[in-house]
């Protein structure tokens, strides 16, 4: 019988390069679980997703729409903002720019969701041998994935962003192409990036705190006798993770749509940077300004991130990662 005893060197080099080879096929399927549990959770969620940002930048739009009989109702309840939708635009107006979002949220997804689990191995090959990573290791692992993907994927979340927020009937863009086109030839190459740095500001403690919430109610949640979580508590823990994850982070959020929206077809920019944005919300709103569309993004996070996790943790069991 081969004995792995006095194996010879080349025979360790194959056992390696059979190993990664393994590695990197189990990755591939993570990323398309990541992808997968993103698309479904954000097109189940879309009528609240664009609902709250609606809601959140009306308050930069009120003047310059307001002689506009198809504008957005100024800053008013979530349900009085739908019923404009549904009034002015049709049922089908619920899911303006979801192909977008599930366009960018397959990659956004599927890499930090890679991610967190590929920077969760360097730490345990580099930092600690222990299985049990501490929370606010935990925290940082999730802020280092939440960059990588802000980064890598933002002119997607770009241009989402002002295909969900156009209002009136008549859609002011085609599709992801034409937004991005249109941006580019008015503002640069350099407008794809409108909004970057408080979106970094703000992606980075929001993935920190979803995975180590996420994470310490599922492993305080009752345990199967197969020693699993139900899918019930799953649920209730990436649900309550996604809840606490967005409401702290809800004014940087405010601060970055805004940003992403201004100069939009050629208009005037209404705030020098991200800290001018934040003095005039607050000269002109109020602290309520940062939160407008809060309740809204609430029981929209809720359902969002509970589908997420958990159509992942499923996807990854079926193909036995």
């Amino acid at each position: 019988m081969p004995s792995s005893v006095g194996a010879k060197p080349a025979d360790k080099v194959f056992q390696r390069h059979r190993h990664a080879s393994i590695n990197t096929f189990d990755s591939l399927k993570l990323l398309a679980s990541g992808g997968f549990a993103g698309a479904v959770a954000k097109t189940c969620v879309a009528p609240l997703e664009r609902t709250k940002l609606l809601m959140q930048v009306q308050g930069m739009r009120s003047k310059r729409l307001q002689n506009v009989k198809s504008a957005a109702p100024g800053q008013r309840s979530m349900f009085v903002t739908m019923n404009w939708i549904l009034k002015t635009q049709g049922f089908k107006a619920f899911w303006r720019g979801n192909a977008a979002n599930v366009i960018r949220i397959i990659p956004n997804k599927a890499v930090l969701f890679f991610c967190n689990d590929y920077y969760k191995s360097i730490y345990r090959e580099r930092v600690s041998t222990v299985e049990k990573i501490p929370k606010a290791h935990k925290f940082f692992i999730g802020a280092a994935s939440g960059a990588t993907v802000a980064i890598s994927t933002y002119p997607l979340d770009f241009v989402r962003t002002r295909i969900s927020t156009q209002e009136g009937k008549t859609a002011q863009y085609k599709g992801m192409l034409d937004c991005a086109q249109k941006t580019v030839q008015i503002e640069g190459v350099k407008g794809l990036y409108r909004g970057l740095f408080p979106t970094l500001m703000g992606i980075m403690p929001y993935a920190g705190l979803t995975l180590m919430c996420y994470e310490t109610f599922k492993q305080f949640a009752p345990k199967k006798k197969s020693g699993e979580t139900s899918i019930i508590y799953k649920l209730m823990s990436a649900g309550s993770a996604g809840c606490i994850a967005q409401t702290t982070v809800f004014p940087i959020d405010t601060v970055r749509r805004r940003m992403v929206l201004q100069g939009e077809h050629g208009a005037k920019e209404l705030y020098k940077n991200s800290f001018d944005c934040v003095r005039s919300i607050l000269k002109k709103e109020g602290v309520a300004g940062f939160y407008h569309g809060a309740f809204a993004n609430i029981i929209r996070a809720i359902p969002n991130t509970a589908i997420q996790w958990t159509v992942l943790e499923e996807t990854k069991k079926f193909f036995k990662i």
